[in-house]
């Protein structure tokens, strides 16, 4: 064979097949970690003695000051504070929050989103700072609510150090009170800077334009997402009983954030983006609210009476379902439970709304965190594992259960969420398994008589919002004679 046919029959196949090689992208998995809390309520006042120290150092330096041995006369004076305050329940001290970021830390310190939906302060929030800091001013008070959200926020991404955390405000999370808020306060402007710090590059002018402004914001989220926005609202100017610092109502905050939220999705869909939604009260209605009325007034079948919303307005829940087509995901917390809920659109369209258990112990679930896998071409959740903790004080942490393992579906998708619903409603009587299992899974773990009496009425919620359809789903169910 001459040397010219040596190179064309198997120099030069051989070089293009190396070439061609070379050229192809190199294959990477689809899937990455997202850890999700929710509902920390940390309570810095639980060492009464170290609250003054607190209020002089700025937030970085908070760890190494609760992280110090507890005052001899820790437990009297919390006692005491709770007395003073009317505490119901103890929300959650440093001990078992630097447990729980130490657990976040093993299970998901390579994860790449973070998502926390809100409520990080401790409930009767202003009555501790009022009775340990007597003599502070309205602005030191700003500032202390200001710098509690900023350590636990800086805790948490430090969990997962390369993440990016995108955090949604709760009704607690306030410089004037719980379900208390007003527009364009400083302290907006104090917690834009905490964004930008935990958000790195994501967080742009436009972004901190709406957040110093209520609280809201639009992001694209960093890669390894692709093409997915993350638009996080501020629903306490929806929620009821809102009013503004001065005490006052005022609808026109949640009607010109609700209007920017339509202009966030229309845009996203222009620009074929898929949209996760955070926030922190969910949208539908409240089973537990609504069964609580019932016990006195035993009248929704009877044509007068009414669900129980966790909003007064229906606005939220029109608008996700409206754009059902680009919403991927969404994500709340507030009622302390581990849920799942389906929204739906037009033309079939719908997506998973997922309820992220709190860490708080108050309401009787054991303290938890999700640990997540996403699919980042999808901008879908792939599974997800409960984290908890057996005991309230967060000694040890461990698989409380994994979706995929629980239920047998693959994928928290708008499909399985739907397969679930219609298979936990074929059980009125709550006797297979999986519904056995996602009662127990609802509470984390933790003995609760609040769902089995209304186990219908709880699984009508997981996919009728609308008070008019919850109505008729739980009165044509066994129920339904027991509510006339």
């Amino acid at each position: 064979m001459t040397a010219g046919l040596f190179y064309t029959y198997f120099v030069l196949p051989l070089l293009l097949l190396l070439a061609t090689t070379c050229a192809m992208p190199q294959s990477k998995s689809s899937l990455s970690t997202m850890l999700m809390v929710s509902d920390v309520h940390f309570n810095p006042f639980h060492d009464p003695a170290k609250v003054g120290e607190l209020a002089r150092s700025p937030a970085k330096e908070w760890e190494a000051i609760l992280a110090r041995k507890d005052s001899p006369t820790q437990a009297s004076d919390f006692q005491e504070l709770s007395k003073a305050c009317g505490l119901r329940g103890v929300d959650t001290p440093y001990s078992l929050f630097s447990s729980a970021v130490q657990a976040m830390h093993r299970d998901a310190n390579t994860a790449t989103v973070i998502t926390f939906t809100g409520d990080t302060l401790a409930h009767r929030f202003d009555c501790m700072y009022e009775k340990t800091q007597p003599k502070a001013s309205s602005e030191q008070y700003t500032a202390f609510t200001a710098k509690t959200i900023e350590y636990v926020l800086l805790q948490l991404h430090l969990a997962a150090p390369q993440a990016r955390l995108y955090f949604a405000l709760g009704n607690n999370d306030s410089d004037c009170g719980d379900y208390k808020l007003s527009e364009d306060e400083p302290w907006f402007d104090m917690l834009g800077d905490v964004a930008a710090g935990v958000m790195n590059g994501a967080w742009i002018e436009e972004a901190a334009r709406t957040f110093r402004h209520g609280g809201y914001y639009s992001v694209a989220m960093s890669s390894p997402m692709q093409r997915t926005r993350m638009i996080a609202i501020n629903d306490m100017f929806l929620a009821g009983g809102y009013k503004n610092c001065k005490g006052e109502e005022n609808h026109d905050s949640s009607e010109k954030q609700m209007a920017w939220l339509q202009t966030q999705l229309d845009d996203a869909r222009a620009h074929h983006e898929r949209v996760w939604v955070i926030g922190h009260i969910p949208p539908g209605v409240s089973p537990f609210a609504t069964f609580v009325q019932q016990l006195k007034k035993r009248n929704l079948c009877t044509g007068e009476g009414k669900a129980s919303t966790y909003m007064p307005t229906e606005r939220l829940s029109e608008i996700l379902a409206k754009n059902a087509d680009v919403i991927k995901l969404a994500a709340f917390g507030h009622t302390h439970v581990d849920e799942l809920k389906l929204v739906e659109g037009p033309n079939g369209t719908a997506f998973p709304l997922k309820i992220t258990p709190a860490l708080t112990t108050i309401g009787g679930n054991l303290p938890s965190f999700t640990v997540a896998r996403i699919d980042v071409n999808e901008a879908q959740v792939a599974d997800y594992t409960v984290i908890s903790a057996p005991e309230k004080e967060g000694h040890s942490w461990s698989k409380e259960y994994t979706f995929s393992e629980a239920y047998g579906y693959k994928g928290l998708t708008a499909a399985s969420v739907r397969s679930l619903i219609t298979d936990l409603r074929s059980d009125p009587d709550m006797q297979t398994k999986k519904s056995q299992d996602y009662v127990l899974n609802w509470s984390v773990g933790a003995i609760r008589n609040q769902v089995q009496p209304a186990w219908q009425g709880y699984v009508c919620g997981m996919d009728k919002l609308n008070p008019a359809a919850y109505k008729q789903c739980v009165c044509e169910s066994p129920l339904g004679p027991f509510l006339r």
